[in-house]
């Protein structure tokens, strides 16, 4: 429940925050929807209204009299698969015609209707149509037909224009998945809009039937003279066929063609298996050819030779044993010698007698491979000779069935055209007229109410639109939220606006103030004008801004868990967000818990407090850090009880190596002991390093953001400096917040203007509180 709850708060919370965009840029929403409705209602008012007539036609698919001479060519079916969709297409093109068109001005008489001449003074139809018909002619036609057919359109004669007058105004509309056709004609008058459309439809169907029969006719014509010339080359055809099979004794082609294939076959086998011997042959000759008595090869077959080889072996080793043991010379080496010469020589002459054996296998062998091969060369040439004259024998005959197959379906198709041809007083189409066109009742254009709404919805949605992208590039920080998500800071407290112009307060009989703006004020009320926002809490107490101080004294009180900080660093990212008035509005705060508070003007750059106070700047903060001063000359009472300061003092060529001194960190042990509280106003961090040192002496710091002009880099910057220091930051104060659209007005922050170097910003106009505040009566009094 606990998750379910959460999820559904972050989401309540995401659409006030949409809210609360919305309401902030509310006229931004008004102006473009204002805008929007305008220029629709102006485009609406004085357009001139048109009247649509629609009439419906159905083409279905052509009759099977209308012959397409291609297709009975083909003998495929009349229709092929995207046959009907190239017809299709086409009827849509005739109907946009410049001849159906005069067709239509003629029939209706275009150029006498009243209505037809008043709309062509200024020449809109004819324009219009003009613009149609080039631009038609642009897309399917390129760049040259369509300015043919302007340079065309001013010397045409009468019924032309007519006939581009229509075209403008034409639409044609086929109905997806159907074959239905919607015939649509726009005019400024109603009844001329209904004949337009009716007649078209009329002229297209008789034009349907027209073209139809006159097609037929002229097919009827054209298939007698192709039957006539058919039948003549079929005859002619058919001699030829059967001389030739008796010039080359086809007519037991198939007996013999199974002979002499047969017989080839059987060569070419006995070609192969001789191919085989003779490479067998080859082989042992070669490798008896080049053999010795000492190298030959285990694989010689021959008996005899393998049995002298093994003596001659036996008798070789015996001779190379004895011969490491007796002289060459010796009886019994002389033997052995003898006898391995014998030996060798009865081997070399079986060897030559075994080449010369594979030698006379081989040649055989080749002779018959040579023989069969002759044979097979002697039978391909008979097998070719006889398979040409059977191919040419079918060739002939396949043709003389096709054209006797073609002469069958052309007399077909002739007789059926005739018939057709004496049918055609009956005026059938496969064109028809499924509603006429109907006399509008009203205008279909303007259509003010579509229009309004249109743009108002445009308006609503588009201004919201542009209100959240104004809001995606603004990049200022407006409130805590955008505080805690970029650095993770909490919020102490909101001050929201008072304006420049200032804001009056008016007495009621309860003692209670309430805001008002001038437009608010009533006859015989007290009204007392507030221009100055630096000592607010202390002028009027009972005004609302005097409270959200007092909210953020509270929030610093209770910022720690222990004890609260008693040395206090207000600081900021940029000039001009509000310290000065804050630190002064805070230090009535904590008085008024009858607490003694210091305020220390650690700014020695651009010191202010001393003129909101109204006292001297001669010793101060600088003075003391010198050493030219001591603790109590520079503590000086302002006209506010319990309220004491310690100005900046004259303006130190050092001021960061003053405020890192160790005099610093003695003031701040003095301030501590002396007073209950003390609060120190230092510069921007972007601007100078003396915060950044400050905050590192003191207990607690806080961050002055002015809401919706502080950016979020320079603010993640500054944080990011001050974390550096190890600085304990409490919190954000935030400034100049807009509450609710009935807020306090426009900016009332009046901040004084760093002109610092280093801090980049340019110098502005300073607002109204920006200069020394006027002495009221109670501040001279004071």
């Amino acid at each position: 429940m606990k998750g379910f709850a959460s999820k559904t708060d972050k989401k309540e919370i995401d659409v006030l925050e949409y809210a609360r965009v919305v309401l902030k840029r509310k006229w931004v929403l008004v102006t473009f929807v204002a805008v929007l409705v305008a220029l629709a209602a102006v485009l609406s008012f004085t357009t001139t209204p048109l009247y649509r007539a629609t009439a419906t036609l159905l083409i279905d698919e052509p009759g099977a009299s209308l012959l397409n001479i291609q297709d009975v060519l083909n003998s495929g079916g009349y229709y092929r698969s995207d046959y009907m969709g190239t017809y299709f297409n086409t009827q849509l093109r005739l109907l946009t015609s410049r001849s159906l068109a005069e067709r239509v001005a003629k029939k209706i008489n275009l150029g006498a209707r009243p209505e037809f001449q008043a709309a062509r003074t200024s020449k809109p139809g004819l324009m219009q149509g003009l613009k149609t018909i080039v631009s038609f002619r642009w897309l399917f036609g390129g760049k040259k037909a369509a300015a043919a057919d302007e340079a065309r359109a001013t010397s045409m004669p009468a019924y032309s224009s007519y006939a581009f007058s229509i075209l403008g105004g034409l639409s044609i509309a086929p109905i997806t998945e159907t074959r239905l056709v919607y015939v649509s004609y726009v005019s400024t008058h109603a009844a001329l809009a209904a004949d337009v459309v009716n007649a078209l439809v009329e002229e297209f169907v008789s034009f349907s039937v027209e073209t139809r029969y006159e097609a037929t006719k002229q097919t009827s014509e054209f298939l007698s003279e192709q039957v006539a010339l058919l039948r003549e080359d079929l005859k002619r055809k058919e001699e030829d066929l059967q001389k030739y099979g008796q010039e080359k004794d086809l007519l037991y082609l198939s007996g013999d063609e199974s002979t002499v294939v047969n017989k080839f076959s059987d060569v070419n086998t006995a070609l192969t298996t001789a191919q085989i011997e003779r490479y067998a042959k080859e082989s042992a000759y070669l490798e008896l050819k080049n053999v010795g008595v000492d190298s030959l090869p285990e694989s010689v077959s021959n008996p005899t030779i393998q049995a002298l080889r093994t003596t001659y072996t036996q008798v070789k080793s015996d001779y190379d044993e004895k011969g490491r043991i007796y002289r060459p010379e010796y009886p019994e080496m002389v033997q052995l010698k003898a006898r391995l010469d014998a030996t060798r020589n009865t081997l070399q002459g079986e060897i030559r007698k075994a080449v010369d054996s594979a030698e006379a296998e081989y040649h055989a062998a080749l002779n018959k491979e040579t023989s069969l091969q002759g044979l097979l060369d002697e039978q391909r040439g008979d097998v070719t000779r006889m398979n040409k004259n059977a191919i040419f024998y079918h060739t002939l005959r396949t043709e003389v069935e096709n054209m006797r197959t073609l002469l069958s379906t052309l007399v077909s198709k002739q007789n059926e055209i005739q018939v057709s041809s004496q049918l055609g007083g009956l005026r059938t189409s496969n064109i028809k007229v499924v509603d006429r066109a109907l006399v509008p009742g009203g205008p279909f254009t303007p259509n003010v109410q579509r229009n309004l709404v249109t743009a108002l919805l445009l308006g609503l949605f588009g201004g919201l639109g542009l209100i959240f992208l104004v809001e995606y590039f603004d990049n200022t920080v407006k409130g805590p939220e955008d505080v805690e998500k970029l650095v993770g800071l909490p919020s102490l407290g909101v001050i929201p606006f008072l304006s420049a112009d200032g804001l009056k307060k008016k007495s009621d009989p309860y003692g209670s103030y309430r805001s008002y703006g001038a437009e608010g004020d009533k006859p015989g009320e007290a009204v007392l004008e507030v221009r100055e926002i630096e000592l607010i809490n202390h002028l009027y107490p009972k005004f609302s801004i005097a409270e959200d101080y007092r909210t953020v004294r509270t929030s610093i009180l209770f910022s720690h868990a222990d004890s609260a900080p008693k040395t206090i660093c207000f600081t900021s990212t940029l000039p001009q967000e509000g310290k000065t008035a804050t630190i002064s509005n805070l230090a009535v705060s904590f008085a008024q818990l009858e607490g003694k508070v210091l305020l220390v003007d650690a700014d020695l750059r651009k010191p202010r407090l001393h003129k909101i106070f109204n006292l001297r700047n001669v010793s101060g903060l600088s003075s003391y850090l010198a050493g030219k001063n001591s603790f109590e000359e520079v503590v000086q009472k302002t006209s506010i009880d319990n309220v004491w300061t310690i100005p900046s003092g004259p303006h130190p060529p050092n001021p960061a190596e003053l405020l890192n001194s160790k005099r610093m960190k003695e003031l701040l042990a003095l301030a501590k002991d002396k007073f209950n509280i003390v609060l120190l106003d230092t510069p921007p961090v972007l601007a100078v390093i003396d915060p950044v040192i400050v905050s590192s002496l003191v207990d607690s710091t806080v961050f002055v953001v002015r809401a919706g002009k502080t950016t979020r880099r320079p603010l993640v910057r500054a944080i990011g400096e001050i974390r550096k220091s190890k600085a304990d930051i409490i919190g954000v104060v935030f400034n100049e917040v807009k509450i609710g659209h009935q807020g306090m007005g426009m900016p009332f922050y009046h901040y004084y203007q760093y002109e610092y170097a280093e801090a980049g910003a340019p110098a502005e106009k300073k607002p109204l509180s920006a200069r020394e505040p006027e002495k009221t009566g109670t501040e001279k009094k004071t």
